[in-house]
């Protein structure tokens, strides 16, 4: 025997069920297709090497030291000659750990090689103050890297220099979620990281 649906004592046929259903199934996945995807809280804290002294966020001398070059890699405003001069001066090795071009976009690649490893190199996704943290080239033109500062919680907090721009310190919330939000670093370079006090 066939069972009938009754709403208010009316008896409904399971054809005319299916239409509200179909139509509610659809617009979740629509709404779910349109939601806009998580972006990381990202806050300049400073510009320039005397406004981000004067705020208390320091260069570590690379104001000095920027004509020189650092892993073969472009002095002045360079992102990639900043970061080397920051893990050198931290005691990291004086020549870069891998052989590429030195673009930042490769940095990650270059990291992984097995000459890097040999000297120690790691790459992960968790920040630790001295690492690198890396973007590729689908988010700048030729990749990006920063100098980890300080790290609380899920936010970071790093330095930069930049190719024909200048220097920077900012504040990046990863957001909540499993998957990292827009704007979160794509991975973090360990080469050398800072040993803080209290730890072996």
């Amino acid at each position: 025997m066939r069972s009938r649906l009754t709403v208010g004592g009316a008896r409904l046929r399971p054809r005319a069920l299916l239409v509200p259903l179909v139509v509610a199934m659809g617009a979740g996945v629509s709404a779910g297709l349109l939601a806009t995807p998580a972006q990381a809280q990202v806050t300049y804290l400073c510009s320039g090497y005397g406004g981000c002294r004067g705020e208390h966020h320091p260069d570590a001398g690379y104001r000095w030291h920027r004509d020189m070059s650092y892993w073969s890699m472009g002095p002045g405003h360079n992102c990639t000659n900043y970061v080397a001069y920051r893990i050198q001066r931290n005691g990291g090795p004086a020549i870069r750990p891998w052989v590429n071009n030195g673009n930042a976009e490769f940095w990650k690649r270059g990291a992984k090689t097995l000459r890097a490893i040999r000297h120690g190199v790691r790459v992960d996704h968790t920040p630790a103050v001295g690492s690198v943290a890396w973007y590729s080239n689908k988010r700048y033109p030729h990749g990006h890297v920063m100098y980890v500062e300080k790290v609380v919680g899920t936010t970071i907090y790093v330095s930069e220099d930049n190719w024909g721009g200048t220097f920077h310190w900012k504040r990046i919330t990863r957001g909540s979620g499993t998957t990292p939000a827009r704007g979160w670093p794509e991975a973090f370079l360990h080469i050398h990281d800072v040993k803080l006090r209290g730890t072996s």
